[in-house]
């Protein structure tokens, strides 16, 4: 009986919380600061022109668009967890240091056009197709071709 009154419960619970989960447009002066602020620090020239919230049950994810075609998605603490500038360069201020180290090192004048944060590292993208990967210090870990750019 126990277990059936704890189940209607979380049951209630679930049904509840729902209709407060999914995507919704938003306008760019409802996002969080820490969010702007990086916009208008590592993308000064642009303006946002899309903003989703994404509401979950553990937390509250963003994504935006900018004028360029820039995306940018951030985490439920509002930092950033994927950039992709399409077939423009990332900014290197918004790249880890090591990363944007090795790239010039070892890509000069290829510029990277995305960077996804992984659970163990970063995943970037170079215009030419070249996926590297890094661990969470920066170190590279595999580089390989693609030919889907």
């Amino acid at each position: 009986m126990k277990q059936k009154i704890l189940a209607s419960l979380i049951l209630s619970i679930c049904i509840l919380l729902l209709p407060g989960c999914g995507d919704t447009t938003v306008p760019p002066s409802q996002l969080p600061e820490a969010v702007t602020s990086f916009v208008k620090e590592h993308f000064p020239n642009e303006a946002i022109t899309y903003a989703v919230k994404d509401s979950k049950i553990y937390g509250t994810r963003y994504h935006v668009e900018l004028v360029n075609g820039a995306k940018i998605e951030f985490d439920t603490d509002n930092v950033w967890d994927k950039i992709d500038c399409q077939n423009q360069p990332v900014p290197s201020t918004a790249v880890p240091m090591a990363i944007t180290a090795y790239a010039q090192k070892n890509y000069p004048s290829i510029a990277i056009v995305e960077i996804d944060k992984e659970n163990h590292g970063y995943k970037v993208e170079l215009i030419t197709g070249i996926e590297l990967k890094f661990n969470e210090h920066g170190a590279i870990i595999n580089a390989e071709s693609s030919n889907w750019r």
